[in-house]
């Protein structure tokens, strides 16, 4: 009988052993087809929905380009877990909002993404995470609250740099990946054509400079450099209209004293308007000041015909000089998901339309 049971217990677990198998090779099959969020029914899905695990040590956030080519990330070793996202210094885009190091660690913590294996590091693939010392702040708070080592990347990582991670527990991988896109791709637009902003430049008659964005790409975050000189700056209003016709008032006018504008604008971080002091209009930018609304524009497409007006409320008084503007955008590059080459999806028929668009993705005739 002992015998009898013993040989029913080990056909359950070779039938449990061939369902588990099965399901993983379908979840793996999926996704090589037709990328992560195409087998999105089949993975777990964490607490915060939209990022997905791959081979259980890797996470692919939903906003990285063509995340089926990044499967020699499955080169790795079982002793790291690894996270693939677009970065900035300190920060990374975690399901659509930028992520400060002590919101990647309660992420982490929150979805137990640290507690399914035995890790000893922690690989951060993002642009310039580990940059400055803001980057490199991030880096050691990780650690320390974490308590795995550590590392990332200072520089850009992708088709334009490198995949390997210069800070901390120095990870040199030499992956041959064929992947043609950057995990944080920034797109800079100037316009450095001078002029008056005085009595003549007003909110119906404003100054008008125009941004000709060329780059098709969708909007993870936008900031404005604004340098104008002017003995009364308070004076000065500025808008900014975007292709698809949102307006943000990007510089507000105050009515306080200080000289001139040197500044930053974040919707992230940054201070008051005005600080009390003159600003030095001469690179680098001077300081950074907070404008919320400039987040109305992440998720729209840049591509277009960008517009800033700038005027000045009390002319007679105080004038000054429009010096140069810079649109410093960072987004994710549109791509086409029928192209295999952009997109990097399966094209198993060769037709030049991949499998997710083709009706007969076997050449059939069916």
């Amino acid at each position: 009988m002992r015998n009898y049971l013993r040989a029913i217990l080990v056909v359950l677990i070779s039938v449990i052993y061939f369902i588990d198998s099965s399901f993983a090779s379908e979840i793996q099959r999926d996704y090589e087809k037709s990328g992560i969020k195409e087998a999105n029914n089949l993975i777990d899905k964490l607490k915060d929905a939209d990022s997905f695990l791959l081979n259980n040590n890797v996470l692919i956030d939903k906003e990285v380009d063509s995340p089926s080519l990044l499967s020699g990330i499955g080169l790795y070793d079982a002793s790291s877990f690894n996270i693939i996202s677009h970065g900035r210094p300190g920060q990374l885009l975690i399901n659509g909002k930028w992520l400060n190091a002590i919101e990647i660690v309660d992420f982490l913590k929150r979805n137990k993404l640290l507690e399914s294996g035995n890790y000893q590091i922690l690989n951060i693939y993002g642009c310039e995470f580990a940059k400055g010392d803001l980057g490199m702040s991030a880096v050691l708070y990780l650690k320390k609250s974490l308590g795995v080592s550590i590392a990332a990347s200072d520089d850009v990582t992708g088709v334009d740099g490198d995949w390997d991670l210069e800070v901390g527990h120095v990870v040199s991988t030499n992956l041959n990946i064929n992947y043609q896109y950057n995990l944080q791709t920034s797109y800079n637009y100037s316009n450095t054509t001078t002029g008056a902003i005085n009595s003549s430049t007003t909110s119906s008659t404003p100054l008008v400079r125009t941004f000709n964005v060329t780059d098709d790409f969708n909007i993870v975050d936008l900031n404005v450099r604004f340098v104008a000189s002017h003995t009364f700056r308070g004076d000065i209003e500025a808008t900014l209209t975007s292709p698809s016709g949102t307006v943000v008032t990007v510089v507000s006018p105050t009515g306080n004293f200080p000289d001139n504008y040197d500044i930053l604008l974040d919707n992230d971080t940054g201070g008051a308007f005005d600080d009390g002091n003159d600003d030095n209009t001469a690179d680098p930018v001077d300081r950074t000041v907070l404008v919320a609304n400039l987040s109305n524009f992440e998720g729209q497409d840049a591509i277009g015909t960008w517009t800033l007006k700038i005027w000045d409320n009390y002319g007679p008084l105080d004038n000054g000089t429009y010096i140069k503007s810079i649109l410093e955008f960072q987004g994710t590059a549109n791509v086409d998901p029928c192209d295999p080459v952009s997109s990097g999806n399966l094209d198993s028929d060769g037709d030049g339309i991949t499998d997710i668009c083709d009706i007969d993705d076997d050449n059939d005739g069916i």
